[in-house]
């Protein structure tokens, strides 16, 4: 079944989550994606954990999130590329253990799809999102 996202595109998307240490951090994130329904956004959702351990597993499982795990801490550029290599989906939202969802579900689900908008109409090659306080 498709996802929200796919169905308004001919496309998937999936989002890769990269968490090193921060269990308290990356909580706050998921407890704001489950606010929203996030992963119901997307394909594919999956936490890529360095340095992974029982505690990291335990918070995957809890959320019902799919996770990989590194052995040791491989830096955000790394981590960054097993996201990739870990997702089959055509577009991957990248997140880091520290990004919390501020907004509302229609809010965000009108930015992730104006996102989708450009680079499948081929305007843009990437977009980063991010939110600035006022």
């Amino acid at each position: 079944m498709k996802n929200i996202l796919s169905s308004k595109f001919k496309c998937t998307v999936g989002v890769g989550i990269l968490s090193w240490k921060s269990h308290k951090t990356l909580e706050k994130s998921l407890q704001s994606y489950e606010e929203i329904g996030f992963k119901n956004f997307f394909d594919e959702v999956k936490i890529i954990f360095q340095e992974i351990s029982d505690d990291d597993i335990a918070l995957a499982k809890k959320y019902g999130y799919d996770y990989v795990g590194t052995e040791k801490n491989l830096g955000i550029q790394e981590g960054h590329r097993l996201i990739h290599e870990n997702l089959n989906t055509d577009y991957i939202l990248v997140l880091e253990n520290d990004n919390p969802v501020v907004e509302n579900t229609d809010i965000t689900l009108k930015r992730l799809s104006k996102s989708l908008e450009l680079l499948e109409s081929n305007t843009i090659d990437i977009m980063r999102l991010r939110h600035r306080w006022s």
